[in-house]
């Protein structure tokens, strides 16, 4: 675990992406009601 790969990071960093972007995606769609974490 010590060894990081750029492409360990380019995946961390997609799967980050994407959570922020499904995240805002929710916002901008207004359901406000379902809350998910």
């Amino acid at each position: 675990m010590l060894e990081v790969s750029p492409l360990h990071l380019d995946v961390q960093f997609l799967m980050l992406t994407c959570k922020a972007t499904g995240a805002s995606y929710e916002r901008i769609s207004g359901s406000d009601d379902t809350d998910e974490m």
